[in-house]
């Protein structure tokens, strides 16, 4: 709601100088503009607002070892925090971890640790 009310000051706020010729009139536009462009941009680069959503609270999610990440509308940075977007990468063989998914649920190992005990531990 604050981003609502500063766009509605903003178009309040422009100067009855913003259509005079010259150096003075440009300058002032050249600020306008940027102002404008400044308060604008997260509606439409809203990386956080796209990808940055995650499930918090699920029965079937652990957060134990890891906090959610911070939540920005304009930026992402990919998590590894159970219950996050998975990041994106592709294996050594040219194939993306997206194409690798199962239709439903598959169950990724990363950090390369001992795959018996992981296995016995999961039968």
């Amino acid at each position: 709601m604050n981003h609502t009310h500063a766009m509605v000051r903003q178009r309040r706020a422009v100067p009855d100088e913003i259509e005079t010729p010259g150096a003075a009139g440009d300058a002032l536009r050249r600020e306008m503009g940027q102002h404008a462009y400044d308060l604008n941009v997260q509606q439409y680069c809203a990386a956080g607002l796209n990808f940055g959503y995650f499930y918090d609270g699920s029965p079937i999610i652990s957060h134990e070892t890891q906090a959610a990440p911070a939540y920005s509308m304009a930026s992402f940075t990919p998590p590894t925090v159970p219950g996050c977007r998975l990041p994106h990468f592709f294996f050594q063989d040219g194939r993306s971890l997206y194409d690798a998914l199962g239709p439903e649920f598959t169950l990724l190992r990363l950090n390369g640790g001992n795959r018996r005990l992981f296995l016995r531990g999961s039968s």
